[in-house]
């Protein structure tokens, strides 16, 4: 097949083209500080002209929001994919395993994440809005597990919690805070732990 026939046939599918753009901007944006980034390094990296980028996304921040959201998602699958099991102790250990991952897997794009927020109105109300979405998921995953789920502020405080311990963790910042690595597994485990509300693991 010659390359001028499959870049017809890409042009044609507007779906995995707008998936093409996600993933090479997350890449971007997790290897690159965003104030160095535009349009175009995020299209040349998609193999997309700069045209097609603005047919999906109005500029870089709609782009990273749009990687954001993806990446809140791909999270909440892989938690998913662990509680689908019959919950106890081991799993917050994998629950914890995971999220550590994900988010050192994100690492630079959490940066810029944190930055864009102060900067960015829209940018801190998309980030709100996930965190408020993302305490739904926490309350019908403890309903699921026939847990009554606690108030939304008992949810917000421990998802920013935990979004604060990960964020240290995978940045290695514990001994600056005067921790370690213990103490963060350990209150990652208290919190997740009561949002499980695991049973002891079986013999």
């Amino acid at each position: 097949m010659s390359n001028n026939l499959m870049t017809h046939q890409r042009r044609r599918d507007p779906i995995e083209t707008r998936k093409r753009i996600l993933s090479a901007a997350f890449r971007l944006f997790n290897q690159h500080l965003l104030i160095d980034l535009n349009s175009n390094h995020i299209a040349k990296e998609a193999g997309v002209a700069v045209g097609s980028f603005y047919k999906y996304f109005d500029s870089k921040e709609s782009v990273f929001l749009a990687c954001y959201a993806d990446w809140v998602k791909t999270e909440w699958d892989a938690i998913h994919a662990v509680i689908a099991k019959p919950v106890n102790k081991k799993t917050v250990g994998q629950v914890i395993s995971l999220l550590l991952e994900e988010h050192r897997r994100a690492f630079m794009f959490r940066k810029n994440l944190n930055a864009l927020c102060i900067l960015s109105e829209p940018a801190q109300i998309e980030r709100d809005r996930q965190r408020l979405h993302q305490c739904t998921l926490i309350a019908q995953m403890m309903l699921t597990q026939k847990n009554p789920p606690p108030p939304l502020p008992q949810l917000q405080t421990a998802l920013n919690t935990c979004e604060f311990l990960l964020d240290v963790w995978s940045n290695n910042r514990q001994k600056n805070l005067g921790l370690t690595v213990k103490d963060l597994e350990s209150q990652l485990g208290v919190i997740i732990d009561g949002l499980l509300r695991a049973q002891p693991t079986k013999p």
